[in-house]
């Protein structure tokens, strides 16, 4: 949030942990410059689709309302496709990374058990493996693809953390329960 601060955008925090249905971004496809630029690997491509989302927002959480004059800086700086966005100079890239893996033979094991119990799934297993050649040919790919489908696999890796509201009436009724900035700092 600093960096929306540096350039003058007025914030707002919520005084109490609240679940707002935002629309957000799933992004996928993600590709890095070979070479940095001005200190950083920026992400130069990737693809997004829109999505709803119920999400916990915790106390002290920022609210940036876009009726104030830096606006047009805001949606640079929070589109992940705007031009200069936070996504193209990395300060999202941890959502990229997957951070939970299975053991091998714990997945191994797992495996049979899931293709029985889930015809559909080994539908889908055998469709991406003929079309997938290199899917096909890689068993750390495969283990994964099934780990993907258990239930501790992290459903909120490649979700954009920054949600949208476009509910005016709900906007200001989260603004005038919002922390006064000096109990923030």
């Amino acid at each position: 949030m600093e960096k929306l601060v540096l350039h003058g955008v007025k914030l707002h925090y919520l005084s109490k942990d609240t679940i707002i249905r935002v629309d957000t971004y799933k992004l996928t496809s993600p590709k890095w410059n070979a070479t940095s630029y001005e200190g950083h690997h920026a992400l130069y491509q990737f693809e997004t689709s829109t999505i709803k989302q119920d999400r916990l927002f915790c106390k002290g959480s920022a609210i940036v309302d876009m009726n104030q004059p830096q606006a047009r800086i805001i949606a640079q700086l929070l589109e992940p496709k705007g031009n200069g966005s936070l996504v193209y100079w990395g300060y999202f890239d941890a959502i990229l990374e997957q951070k939970e893996y299975a053991e091998h033979y714990v997945m191994e094991a797992l495996i049979p058990q899931m293709l029985k119990e889930n015809p559909q799934m080994k539908m889908e297993f055998e469709k991406k493996e003929k079309e997938d050649t290199l899917f096909a040919k890689n068993p750390n790919l495969i283990l994964n693809w099934f780990f993907s489908k258990t239930p501790y696999w992290d459903r909120n890796k490649d979700i954009y953390p920054v949600g949208k509201i476009y509910d005016r009436k709900f906007i200001d009724s989260l603004l005038e329960s919002c922390l006064p900035d000096k109990e923030i700092n």
